[in-house]
């Protein structure tokens, strides 16, 4: 009878355990689908610029961000064809398109706080990430069907997001350090998208002619490693180099050669959309550690 009842009570557990694993699944497959990973990359290379211009976003701001993310990402990826998005009947896309319009709703309640000059950048970025994503006429293709050009268009808008945007919000003077800093972003943006590309060898047609396509894996790799030392360089040339931006950028140098050096056709499922993307939140938490170090010293 206890032997009865301790192999019911393992069954409960087990089924317990598989419950508990598949709600873990759903909600992490839900985190990446519906952008909310991609929005939190965003805003810690927004914490980052910040920090290396002097400058703390405010909360409001980062929410709008955040939230506007989430809503264009959803439409890059699900709403490129209208019908298809707003006609949805599959429940899963479903949630994911609700979720996208309450961000919208809470994105709309923080986008008056803007500042003038950053209307003109959410202006410009709006233009290019319509140019990626719709085509220009029906019978031609968007810029996301040309590989070379699709990767230097979405370093730039990253770039305008996550860099110049921050500077037009809060008044930063144009300068030399300001400009090697937004040529540093769109280096790292441009390294980051490396695994995406070698991920995509199996799926993208021969047509495509992205990098990797072109010159192969290896050399897009050397490519990455040589754009990894340009961006390290650069940070020496700056007027003003603050000790916890080097070591900040020395870290970030031994995750851009890790994540460039696993890069491989055929690597796993969650390497790129999960681990590569995470990079940027990576880079922002340890900012954060250790600009308390630098308050404490």
């Amino acid at each position: 009878m206890k032997r009865k009842f301790l192999t019911k009570n393992k069954r409960y557990h087990r089924f317990g355990y598989i419950c508990l694993m598949k709600a873990i699944q759903a909600i992490f497959r839900f985190y990446l689908q519906s952008s909310i990973h991609v929005a939190l990359a965003v805003i810690s290379l927004i914490f980052v610029s910040g920090k290396f211009l002097n400058i703390n976003p405010d909360f409001d701001f980062f929410i709008f961000v955040f939230c506007s993310t989430i809503v264009t990402y959803n439409f890059i990826k699900y709403g490129v064809e209208a019908r298809k998005y707003l006609l949805v009947s599959n429940g899963y896309h479903r949630a994911i398109q609700l979720f996208s319009f309450v961000n919208l709703i809470i994105a709309l309640c923080y986008i008056h706080q803007l500042h003038k000059l950053s209307w003109i950048v959410l202006i410009v970025t709006g233009l290019f990430i319509g140019v990626y994503a719709i085509p220009i006429y029906p019978q031609a293709k968007n810029l996301r069907n040309y590989g070379i050009l699709k990767v230097f268009l979405v370093a730039l808008v990253w770039t305008l997001i996550t860099f110049v945007l921050p500077v037009a919000q809060y008044s930063i003077e144009p300068g030399w350090d300001v400009y090697l800093l937004s040529i540093q972003r769109f280096l790292l943006i441009l390294v980051l998208m490396i695994p995406f590309e070698i991920r995509d060898l199996e799926y993208d047609p021969p047509e495509l002619r992205t990098i990797p396509q072109r010159i192969g894996i290896t050399a897009t790799k050397r490519i990455g490693f040589f754009l990894v030392g340009v961006y390290f360089l650069m940070i020496f040339l700056k007027d003003e180099l603050q000790p916890m931006e080097g070591l900040a950028n020395g870290i970030l140098l031994f995750f851009l050669v890790f994540t460039l050096a696993m890069a491989r056709k055929g690597q796993s499922r969650y390497y790129a959309s999960f681990w590569v993307e995470a990079v940027p939140i990576f880079w922002g938490v340890i900012t954060v550690m250790l600009d308390i170090y630098w308050g404490y010293f």
